[in-house]
């Protein structure tokens, strides 16, 4: 069975998430630089035992350095994958400087959760979990209505879309009870650091909190919309999406407005935008068919329709 997140929608980045790519980067070149020098198992280990954070022995440098080091090709790859799908939108409100400082300082938040709670440990920390749960968290709060898209494989291929905070939610509860039940048990090698994952999340909301409180119109935390309001705002970040030349965000923000607001009188619009993202991007030209006569029957605006039969023709 294979099931893994991919995106996210709707995508609030900016154009071109610098901060988050160079991250990303940051953390993939130190991994790569780390093995070629230390090809050994042994020397691995004392790498990250040298470079991680130690409760224990803890050294100031070691605070941020703990924040680039992973332990294999798999940790390394779950984390920037988390990091690509919530950090660009975090970038996007805070912007490249501000993300950067939230992500330090989120990380440093975890490491200090962590040694507040294995002070005489002996383990190194390594890891960008805590700063991810940090992006996470923050997350959470400012973008109550995304949606996560995965891909399930199972002797069958399929999509779907999950609310962005039920699978946030979902590791966060896994973490904490597994901190509770380990709580006072030394961290072995190689275990998960569940507190400096729940120490980053922490922060990151706090942190999404004040924001909101700062600077509401970019983080507008508590306000409650009509289901009207909602669709209509879904159908705009699709149309600005697309016109950014996000496609992917596009089409799975159209996507959920379908899912969560069908009978809406925005629905129209998204399936034929979804029908001309099918025949101009996909070259599907059935799927796109399909769409354009969906929209063409249902839509309730007659430019909508008319629209729609002209993709209808296009596709034929």
């Amino acid at each position: 069975m294979f099931l893994l997140p991919i995106a996210d929608a709707p995508n609030f980045a900016a154009r071109r998430p610098w901060a988050t790519w160079s991250v990303i980067a940051v953390n993939v070149i130190v991994f790569v630089a780390a093995r070629m020098q230390n090809r050994t198992p042994e020397a691995q280990e004392l790498f990250l035992s040298t470079w991680g954070y130690v409760p224990l022995a803890p050294r100031v440098e070691t605070f941020f350095t703990s924040m680039f080091l992973h332990g294999s090709w798999l940790h390394l790859g779950g984390n920037m994958l988390f990091l690509y799908i919530f950090g660009d939108n975090v970038e996007g409100r805070l912007g490249p400087i501000g993300f950067l400082a939230a992500y330090l300082a989120g990380g440093l938040a975890a490491v200090l959760v962590f040694h507040g709670l294995e002070p005489m440990g002996t383990v190194p920390l390594v890891g960008a979990s805590g700063a991810i749960f940090a992006t996470q968290g923050f997350y959470f709060v400012a973008f109550p209505r995304n949606s996560v898209r995965f891909v399930f494989w199972f002797f069958f291929f399929t999509t779907f879309w999950v609310p962005a905070r039920l699978v946030l939610g979902f590791f966060l509860a896994g973490d904490l009870v597994r901190l509770l039940v380990e709580r006072g048990e030394p961290v072995a090698h190689g275990a998960v650091a569940y507190a400096a994952h729940v120490g980053g999340f922490a922060f990151g909301f706090l942190l999404a909190l004040v924001a909101g409180r700062l600077l509401p119109s970019a983080i507008p935390t508590g306000r409650r919309m009509g289901r009207d309001h909602e669709a209509r705002l879904l159908l705009r970040h699709g149309l600005d999406a697309l016109e950014r030349g996000h496609v992917g965000s596009a089409r799975g923000t159209f996507e959920i407005l379908l899912q969560q607001h069908p009978e809406s009188p925005e629905a129209g619009t998204a399936t034929l935008q979804l029908g001309w993202i099918a025949l101009r991007f996909d070259g599907d030209r059935p799927r796109a068919a399909l769409l354009f006569a969906h929209a063409a029957e249902h839509a309730t605006d007659p430019a909508v329709r008319q629209l729609a039969l002209q993709g209808l023709e296009a596709a034929s």
